[in-house]
């Protein structure tokens, strides 16, 4: 398989599971793009001990904090769009998203 294949199959999970987006996907996804909890979690407003027990199921999250959590793990998935297609451009990597996000339902 070529490299190219192989890094749009991989962008191409993270999209999947991004839009499938229930607390095993994101905690997978975030797993994927090699994010540490207590990385990911002042980036959504809680602790790491927080996003722990929603990924562990203990806890559920906020409605606020669930939609921070798949925004900021959209941003990162933005950035390995960005270098799979070799640009930093706003206007192709949002074309991408569009048409990947429709073909991943």
């Amino acid at each position: 398989m070529s490299e190219e294949r192989h890094r749009m199959q991989q962008v191409d999970h993270l999209i999947r599971l991004l839009r499938k987006g229930d607390v095993k996907s994101l905690t997978q996804l975030r797993n994927l793009l090699g994010i540490k909890p207590n990385d990911l979690a002042p980036q959504i407003g809680v602790s790491g001990h927080m996003l722990e027990l929603w990924e562990n199921e203990q806890e559920q999250p906020l409605g606020l904090h669930y939609a921070l959590w798949k925004i900021k793990l959209s941003s990162y998935v933005d950035d390995r769009i960005s270098i799979f297609l070799g640009t930093n451009d706003s206007a192709v990597t949002s074309k991408y998203w569009a048409l990947v996000w429709d073909l991943v339902a």
